[in-house]
């Protein structure tokens, strides 16, 4: 698969602690939100045998504008490409109120492991159909 798909939004209230010194959202919380966002999906049972593992090889975070507490944070993320044994997510992050306003752009390079043999492995047809359909 290629092209970009909406995977799901995961909606991230802002606390104050994830402010940082310039009162604003805190450059390294994006990964932190692109983690949860991840997680949401994996929640959807793609990680029944904890031997196969999704790491994440290469992640990435443009910075647009800045987000602001209070409020809540709007994570899209999408499925660009799954290839045999790896997949490329990419988010947008924009705040509730203003969800045109694209804040930063992020991305994450993940290949599916075999724990034990130490090395990248197909993804499974049935995580394969869970995230393409």
């Amino acid at each position: 698969m290629t092209g970009k798909k909406l995977l799901n939004t995961t909606v991230i209230t802002l606390r104050w602690t994830d402010m940082d010194a310039y009162e604003h959202l805190g450059n390294s919380r994006f990964f932190d939100f692109m983690t949860d966002a991840r997680v949401a999906v994996a929640e959807l049972n793609i990680l029944d045998d904890l031997s196969k593992q999704y790491l994440i090889v290469d992640a990435q975070c443009s910075f647009k504008k800045p987000c602001y507490y209070p409020g809540n944070l709007l994570v899209n993320q999408y499925i660009e490409k799954i290839g045999n044994s790896s997949l490329i997510l990419s988010y947008t992050f924009a705040m509730e109120d203003a969800p045109e306003v694209i804040c930063a752009e992020g991305r994450a390079v993940m290949v599916h492991v075999d724990a034990n043999l130490e090395t990248a492995v197909r993804i499974p047809e049935n995580v394969r159909a869970l995230l393409e359909r």
